[in-house]
């Protein structure tokens, strides 16, 4: 807890968003995918491939941009 506010992970956020993703989630998910190191995107992309579809974020999680 920062600032008195209680704060998720991006990478936990980003999953709860990609359950029914919106327009403003794609827009989310491209701001924050340059941001996770290595262990949080494996975490992102394990916990999306519970879905019974393959969701369209995990080939950027593996190929996106990446510092």
């Amino acid at each position: 807890m920062r600032d008195g506010f209680r704060h998720l992970a991006p990478e936990v956020q980003l999953r709860y968003k990609s359950t029914a993703p919106r327009p403003k989630d794609e827009i989310d998910f491209e701001t924050v995918l340059p941001l996770p190191d290595d262990g949080r995107r494996h975490w992102l992309a394990a916990a999306s491939r519970t879905e019974h579809t393959p969701h369209a974020w995990l080939p950027r999680l593996h190929h996106g941009p990446h510092p």
